[in-house]
């Protein structure tokens, strides 16, 4: 029998969305989102739920990331209600994407359009930063414009890791440097823009979690991006986002249809 290796840095195909369970963003995961051509679905929470939008996001095709959900500017953002309130003491968001310019906010926890509270990742004059909203940003790596990464990164207290990899070339960024703490969420977890936003992304998919992961975790992510949301080794023949079932990995659900 034949052995068909994939490229790790390509979007899975013919395969279906899940979430590894036993991958560390996994734990106290609120937000585990992929890229359909009605926006994004959640597959947190116990099944599948579909973002409400502001504005009137699009859909892009990538010849790295596949189907991709895009936005401009202040008033096209996806969003979840309903998750956590509690003060945030580690977070790990990551996503995979494509950025063409000004200042954009990729993930944040709290309010979309005011940014007061909770946690924002955003980029600024190319630069990927983690923004405790109303405080301090933490810097990390320069990414080049209009190309495909994944980005990812965590903090705590004491530390802020950033991981960048690209997924034309392969090449790895990482940097570390201190940590600080976020004021309370207001239960929003949102892709896309925000008060001050102005720049434009295409983003296959996203995930927030409520942990705290090492470099070194990070890392080992970046070797193999899709794998947490593309968990499944098994083919699902005519796989299509408008209309087919995603699988829960490893919670003996039973196939919900998105029913797009």
């Amino acid at each position: 029998m034949a052995i068909l290796l994939r490229d790790p840095y390509a979007v899975p195909s013919g395969i279906a969305p899940g979430i590894d369970q036993t991958h560390p963003a996994a734990q106290g995961c609120v937000l585990s989102a992929v890229a359909t051509r009605n926006g994004f679905f959640n597959l947190t929470r116990g099944g599948v739920l579909p973002a409400s939008t502001v504005g009137t996001p699009g859909t892009a095709i990538n010849a790295n990331m596949g189907l991709c959900a895009t936005n401009t500017g202040t008033t096209q953002i996806w969003r979840w209600s309903g998750g956590p309130t509690n003060t945030e003491p580690s977070m790990t968001m990551a996503r995979i994407g494509l950025h063409t310019g000004g200042t954009a906010f990729l993930l944040t926890t709290g309010d979309s359009t005011a940014n007061t509270a909770g946690w924002r990742f955003d980029i600024s004059v190319n630069v990927l930063r983690m923004v405790s909203n109303g405080g301090a940003a933490k810097n990390g790596p320069t990414i080049s414009l209009s190309t495909p990464y994944f980005m990812a990164v965590s903090i705590n207290s004491g530390a802020t890791n950033f991981v960048v990899r690209n997924l034309v070339t392969g090449q790895v960024q990482t940097s570390t440097t201190t940590g600080t703490t976020a004021t309370a969420s207001d239960g929003f977890t949102n892709i896309g823009g925000g008060s001050g936003n102005t720049g434009n992304q295409s983003v296959a998919a996203a995930s927030i979690s409520h942990t705290f992961m090492s470099l070194q975790q990070l890392l080992a992510w970046s070797q193999d991006p899709w794998a947490f949301w593309y968990p499944n080794e098994y083919p699902f023949p005519d796989f299509d986002v408008g209309t087919a079932a995603i699988i829960p990995p490893n919670t003996g659900g039973t196939l919900s249809m998105m029913g797009v």
